[in-house]
């Protein structure tokens, strides 16, 4: 008998260090464990909840953990920015039939693109999110493609992106 639960873009129990090396964070199942260093203690004894979670990433430059689910059934996908350590939402998404997805950090630690697929009426687009961390109320901009998203991939220290899209064998550059 087999099950709909999604499985994770990464492995379970992989760890990941905060960019100041203050914290290490593991993916759990439907959670995500922050460690104090160097006392390897579990951030204020507790987990942060995070049903179906597929995939963290860390900030390159703030201690903030970005993380994001997808839509199963009646509930949709959703992307989440937390602080540490005090784990307040800077910013949150939903979104329905969204299917897989990936989160890229600029170098800077100033925006974040999470692209992923989503099937509507039996039509497929590719949407990009563009968060923008350091604003106030962290505006979100949104693009959608007709064709696969490939990669995504930041400038190393400004705020242009280099998306690769469509098939494999004919990939299309588009900057942005």
């Amino acid at each position: 008998m087999g099950t709909n639960k999604v499985q994770p873009i990464q492995d379970l129990n992989r760890m990941k260090w905060s960019y100041d090396g203050k914290y290490l964070a593991r993916l759990g199942c439907d959670l995500i464990q922050v460690y104090e260093m160097p006392s390897v203690t579990l951030l204020d004894r507790r987990s942060i909840a995070a049903k179906d979670i597929l995939d963290f990433q860390w900030s390159p430059s703030a201690n903030m953990i970005s993380y994001w689910s997808p839509a199963a059934g009646n509930h949709p996908a959703f992307i989440n920015i937390v602080t540490i350590p005090d784990r307040s939402s800077i910013c949150s998404r939903q979104m329905f039939d969204v299917q897989d997805g990936r989160m890229v950090w600029q170098n800077d630690g100033e925006y974040l693109c999470v692209y992923m697929s989503k099937t509507q009426n039996k039509k497929k687009t590719y949407v990009l999110m563009l968060f923008r961390i350091n604003v106030s109320d962290v505006p979100v901009e949104q693009v959608e493609l007709n064709e696969a998203v490939q990669f995504v991939a930041w400038e190393p220290s400004g705020d242009r992106f280099c998306v690769l899209h469509g098939e494999q064998r004919s990939v299309t550059i588009s900057i942005y």
